[in-house]
């Protein structure tokens, strides 16, 4: 999801989750446990519910960081499967 802060909530990579089931990384249990908790959270944020800190917001990194290099060989990592169905839960509200 991708939650603006003057604009409207959406769902981004939303093929990706066909594309996934596809390759073996999701079962379809998996994708719609993801898609029921995409849209649970998408009416809670209708709503107007926030469940985070709003200075979030307006949070912006110093300059002077600089983004880590990924270690040799990372590209040739497995992909591993996504967690069972159970873990796609609700944050408490």
């Amino acid at each position: 999801m991708w939650i603006p802060v003057d604009e409207d909530w959406r769902f981004k990579d939303e093929d990706m989750v066909e594309q996934r089931v596809s390759e073996g990384r999701f079962t379809e249990e998996q994708a719609t446990a993801i898609r029921a908790l995409g849209e649970q959270i998408g009416t809670r944020l209708d709503r107007g519910e926030r469940w985070w800190d709003e200075q979030w917001a307006s949070f912006e990194p110093d300059p002077a960081w600089r983004a880590p290099a990924f270690p040799g060989g990372w590209e040739e990592v497995p992909p591993t499967r996504a967690p069972p169905p159970s873990a796609y839960r609700l944050l408490p509200s």
